[in-house]
Parts: structure tokens; sequence; C-alpha cells
């Protein structure tokens, strides 16, 4: 029943890859950014592992992220520089592509002046600026690994520069009211089709080769 129950988990993320690959935009990823949330959803580590892309629905969409850079002398000890958590709201419904653009870091100063007035771009395919809404989250990397859902709610409903309602469910609500949201924000397998439509190609292989492997323990 283990082995059946997983092929079936696996033919139904094939079905929904081919409806959402259908209207997609890609966000492009990079290895100095972490993708911390997206559309007020949190984004489990384990699914971008590796990944150099994410599928989203040609709609609003609203990002959270953190630059992270290694820093130091080649001789030296290495450090990691992690800036504040960043927030983006953009306008993908007639995009096929986004990317993060980041200023040079190279330097401690650079560095410093981004952390206290992050300047970035969003472009598309052809590497033009698209309008976007930014903010800073004002908050530490314990607290962005934390409750990060609840704060980005909070923050969604005051109505600061990158707010977005649509986002932030009412704090009673059982479950999200978002189009693209999982089903049921409690059910195991309702999680992992939501965020398997979000994965992009390379990503959705690996899990599958995964899920496969699992079949045979």
């Amino acid at each position: 029943m283990k082995t059946i129950s997983a092929i079936a988990a696996t033919a139904m993320l094939w079905l929904l890859t081919f409806s959402s690959l259908a209207m997609a935009t890609t966000l492009k990823l990079r290895p100095d950014i972490e993708l911390v949330m997206v559309d007020g959803k949190k984004v489990p580590g384990s699914l971008l592992n590796g990944a150099d892309s994410l599928e989203l629905e040609k709609s609003y969409h609203q990002i959270v992220f953190q630059v992270l850079k290694s820093v130091g002398s080649s001789v030296g000890t290495k450090q990691t520089y992690r800036s504040p958590g960043l927030i983006a709201v953009f306008d993908a419904r007639n995009l096929s592509e986004v990317a993060i653009r980041l200023p040079d870091l190279d330097d401690a100063a650079a560095r410093q002046n981004f952390s206290q007035s992050p300047t970035y771009q969003l472009v598309d395919s052809k590497n033009l600026p698209i309008p976007i809404r930014t903010d800073v989250l004002p908050v530490g990397a314990t607290e962005l690994s934390g409750e990060i859902e609840k704060r980005m709610a909070d923050y969604n409903r005051s109505g600061q520069a990158a707010a977005a309602i649509t986002f932030a469910p009412l704090p009673s609500a059982k479950a999200s009211t978002m189009p693209n949201a999982a089903a049921n924000p409690l059910d195991p397998l309702s999680i992992m089709q939501y965020w398997f439509q979000q994965a992009d190609k390379n990503t959705r292989q690996r899990f599958l080769e995964w899920a496969k492997d699992r079949e045979t323990q």
C-alpha cells in the first residue's frame, strides 16, 4: 500500500506539472540569494537546494529574500555577509522571466550601504528593469527562519511600501484564500502539490527521482 500511495502521489504531481508550465513566469535564482518567501508562504529550503529557477503563475507576486555572500581574503577566514530581509512586489502577468539584479557588493563599504539602503532591480528576459515596490523586513536572521509567515502577514496588513493584503490571510482563517495556495495547509500531500507546481523542471525531476527511490525502501 505504501508503494501504491507513493506511485499515485508521483503521478498526480506529474499531471500538475503540465497545467502549471503552460502559464508560468520563471523566477531566476542565483547562488548568492536565499529565497525566503513567495506570496506569503515560506519556501522550504530543501525544495530549492541547488535549483536555479522557480515557476510562478502569471500574476502579481511578492517575494522575500536575503543576499548571502561569502566575504574575506582568499587566504583568511571566510565569513558570510547576510543582508536584511528584502521584500519585492511585481507584476508577472506579461513576463516570461524575472531575475534579481544586485549591485557590486565586493567591498565592505558597499555591503554596509546595501544593508542600510538596499538598492537592486528585478529585470525581465531582455535584462530590462521592471516596475517593483520594495521594502526591508525589520527582523533579524533568527526571526526570518522562525515565525516568518506570521510576521509577513502582519506586515501585509500594515499598508507599508511593499505590503500586499492579498497575501495576508485573516488571523482566524483556517486556510489560505490565495488562488494558488495549497487546498489544505495542514495536509502534507496538499503542501507537496503546491510547492511542486512552483518548482522549476530540474527540481521537479530531482523530487520525482527521490520519490521513486523511496518506493523501494
